[in-house]
């Protein structure tokens, strides 16, 4: 639903005057399906006054969230990455894949110096 029509339905159903919950940011967050800054928007919107310093607040969490994720999605990559060099032994030549058991396979520099029979000179 877009902006426009909550905010049609919220006054054609006069959705703040019947709340009757403890948290109207909440409250409207969860019936609308939007974060709680878009919430805080749009209650100003409707005539609600929404104390700035809970505005605030609200930001800081959905930054201190935003950095948490940030932080995750560091530390899973630099796990895989981790995880990548420690399955290798620096013999590898070319790393083809992964079997499902995680094992790599590919051709190793021995096998690559080899001489490859069918690039045999044929006198």
């Amino acid at each position: 639903m877009t902006r426009q029509g909550r905010l049609s339905s919220a006054r054609g159903t006069r959705w703040v005057e019947k709340y009757e919950g403890k948290d109207i940011i909440a409250g409207y967050a969860n019936w609308f399906g939007v974060d709680p800054l878009c919430a805080v928007m749009e209650l100003r919107m409707l005539g609600m006054k929404i104390d700035p310093e809970r505005e605030n607040r609200i930001k800081a969490s959905i930054e201190t969230r935003a950095a948490a994720r940030r932080r995750r999605e560091e530390l899973h990559a630099q796990a895989e990455f981790d995880e990548i060099l420690t399955i290798s032994d620096d013999n590898i030549a070319y790393l083809a894949g992964y079997i499902p058991g995680g094992a790599a396979y590919g051709i190793t520099l021995e096998e690559l110096e080899e001489e490859v029979p069918w690039f045999a000179d044929e006198d």
